[in-house]
């Protein structure tokens, strides 16, 4: 029996527990699909975002389109799939087409360093985009404030750490947690 990477063959392979700040989007990514209306686009398959968006739109009757570049992570919620609700893989995030309608809310929380690319892409052709983890100190990693000029809107939910940020053209988003 081979001893690979010098762990104990009888032992199992440690994996990253997730953990809470995983989920911060959740209580704000709520508010704003009880605020719209529409499809819903989601642009990185997560443990908690997924069943969240799955289930609301599932009850709404409203169509979920969700993306993924990590095949391990497509495969693991493919049972997730309904008609109301497509799960892609893409090798390349350019090849997700934002374009071809008008979202009610683009989720965008995708690994990589090209969220703030998708979030402008989405600028025109969603209601709401919905930013996870925009607090500054994850600027260097995912350029957010590259985004914000884009947007006329911006409302930060900062009650969790990490933050998640409400952006729009079509919407004032400043009392979206009050509404």
């Amino acid at each position: 029996m081979s001893n690979k990477g010098g762990q104990h063959p009888s032992k199992p392979i440690s994996v990253p527990a997730y953990g809470p700040h995983w989920a911060t989007h959740l209580p704000i990514l709520a508010k704003v699909l009880a605020a719209s209306n529409g499809p819903v686009l989601e642009l990185g398959i997560g443990i908690f975002s997924t069943p969240l968006l799955h289930s609301w739109c599932d009850a709404e009757k409203r169509f979920l389109d969700s993306y993924e570049n990590d095949e391990r992570w497509t495969h693991r919620h493919e049972h997730w799939m309904t008609p109301l609700h497509h799960i892609t893989y893409v090798k390349n995030w350019d090849d997700v087409p934002i374009e071809k309608r008008h979202w009610g809310v683009v989720f965008v929380d995708h690994s990589g360093h090209r969220r703030e690319v998708d979030a402008i892409r989405a600028a025109q052709y969603a209601d709401y985009v919905v930013l996870h983890d925009t607090n500054g100190r994850y600027d260097p990693e995912y350029h957010y404030s590259k985004a914000y000029p884009y947007f006329k809107y911006k409302y930060i939910f900062d009650k969790i750490y990490p933050h998640t940020t409400v952006v729009s053209n079509f919407y004032d988003v400043k009392n979206i947690w009050m509404t």
